[in-house]
């Protein structure tokens, strides 16, 4: 479900209760699914940035030990409305 976060930008929550697991699993489905790659990896102790690039906008999947998983603009507030609308038109079912 795509929403407007505390931070005032545009984000879907994929997966809200789950662990580094099922962060995998869903990188994997999007690699799989969308061909998409990965720019970088920025792992810490409980939160995950992965940037990638789809259909010519640049976003992150997030990954959070008290949030969960989620993909936003990597340009946050200042998101294209390509880049919005990717997130409310977001066609993919997720493994659960």
């Amino acid at each position: 479900m795509e929403e407007i976060n505390e931070n005032g930008y545009p984000e879907l929550v994929i997966q809200e209760d789950c662990d580094f697991n099922s962060f995998y699993q869903i990188a994997e489905q999007l690699r799989t699914e969308l061909e998409i790659s990965f720019l970088e990896r920025l792992d810490d102790f409980d939160t995950v940035y992965w940037p990638f690039v789809y259909r010519c906008g640049y976003y992150v999947l997030h990954y959070n030990v008290y949030t969960g998983v989620s993909i936003y603009p990597q340009n946050t507030t200042r998101a294209t409305e390509s880049e919005k609308a990717f997130l409310t038109d977001f066609d993919i079912r997720w493994y659960s």
